[in-house]
């Protein structure tokens, strides 16, 4: 008796299925949707800044990715280290060149100083970046454009980093861990932990 009570308790007919079915399919399509609309706010509502760091510190907490009017502003940030033996620097970006050592990164913020500029930034071996001693390679490069940006140059064994694509999903670190280097988009100017 008990168990025939048993079976027809776990007994579906086609309305449980279609129920089911029916949940189902409003619940993925509400998920879709909300990470769509997550994304789309992001991109037109919000200021959105980029985050980099070097091992245990702050290289930037405000690259923008935007001018004062909203609009989209396209620039190239390279993190170079000194050449070794037969080793050269890549130009990735097609932009007047401006050297900037690491401590003054994080004084650009005016979009209109930046907007079609290749930044390179280079720190000196007695400063709290140390050269950018540890790079694989001699440089690391950040493409800015569209509200979003990408890995478009370095050297590590896998190549993870630039792997990643274009991001402008934010709070999404890209994590170069060889060089050490990370990276991610904030609309608000990073106040978290330092580590």
């Amino acid at each position: 008796m008990f168990r025939r009570n048993q079976a027809e308790l776990i007994k579906f007919n086609w309305r449980d299925i279609v129920a089911i079915v029916t949940v189902v399919a409003i619940t993925a399509t509400v998920f879709v949707w909300t990470l769509t609309k997550q994304n789309s706010d992001n991109n037109s509502n919000e200021d959105a800044y980029l985050v980099a760091r070097y091992k245990d510190q702050v290289l930037t907490e405000s690259l923008p990715t935007r001018n004062s009017l909203g609009e989209k502003i396209e620039y190239a940030v390279s993190f170079r280290r000194d050449t070794v033996g037969s080793e050269t620097y890549t130009d990735t970006f097609d932009g007047t060149v401006k050297y900037v050592d690491a401590f003054n990164l994080a004084n650009l913020t005016n979009p209109e100083e930046i907007d079609g500029f290749y930044i390179v930034v280079t720190s000196d071996s007695e400063d709290a970046f140390g050269g950018f001693s540890e790079l694989n390679g001699p440089q690391v490069d950040i493409h800015i454009y569209d509200y979003g940006f990408e890995v478009s140059l370095e050297d590590s064994p896998e190549h993870v980093c630039s792997k990643q694509g274009f991001m402008t999903q934010e709070n999404y670190p890209v994590v170069c861990m060889p060089n050490e280097l990370y990276f991610w988009l904030s609309s608000a100017v990073y106040s978290g932990p330092d580590a």
